[in-house]
């Protein structure tokens, strides 16, 4: 009988993932393919440069130059959103794993199983942590496409990777919280 929540979980979850996932993965998509537009970049420099260095700095870098690259475009732009976003997608799912089905009325009828409340809760949040990382690879895997769609931009992989695995533990954060 262990895992069977896990896998409930998981059944109910997939849609969700998937929407907020491609959502998310649009976003990123259209920020990408705007890339191309070498004098947006510079216009988006010299907007940078006007801004005094403490800004700079809470945006993602603390070079203006930097930020009129492609990879300090996309830093400002999505990344700086992007753990915002996926801390919303966040708090949601664990204030799903239990709140859900108790408005439902189906928490009664679950809590009456042969299960224990503590596994109860914690296969659910293993569950939601993964459709969370699923999400996150949605998006990272339509950032690649759009990555490819546009050759003139030439972003290591491994940067963009990076900088989507760095949402992780901070989303895991708000889930953990909201669920507790």
């Amino acid at each position: 009988m262990t895992g069977v929540v896990f896998v409930e979980a998981l059944r109910r979850g997939w849609r969700t993932m998937l929407v907020w996932g491609i959502g998310i993965g649009l976003i990123a998509m259209l920020q990408i393919l705007i890339l191309p537009d070498v004098d947006a970049l510079k216009q988006f420099a010299q907007i940078f440069e006007t801004l005094p260095s403490f800004m700079l700095s809470a945006l993602g870098g603390g070079d203006a130059a930097y930020l009129g690259t492609p990879e300090g475009y996309l830093a400002a732009r999505f990344f700086s959103v992007a753990l915002l976003i996926f801390g919303v997608y966040a708090l949601n799912s664990g204030l799903s794993v239990t709140s859900s089905e108790e408005e439902r009325g189906i928490l009664d009828i679950v809590l009456s199983l042969p299960v224990p409340r503590w596994r109860l809760i914690v296969e659910r949040l293993a569950a939601h942590a993964l459709l969370l990382v699923g999400a996150l690879g949605i998006t990272l895997g339509l950032m690649q496409a759009s990555l490819q769609m546009t050759p003139v931009i030439t972003i290591e992989a491994g940067r963009i990777l990076a900088a989507t695995l760095n949402i992780v533990p901070g989303t895991l954060l708000v889930l953990a919280f909201s669920t507790l």
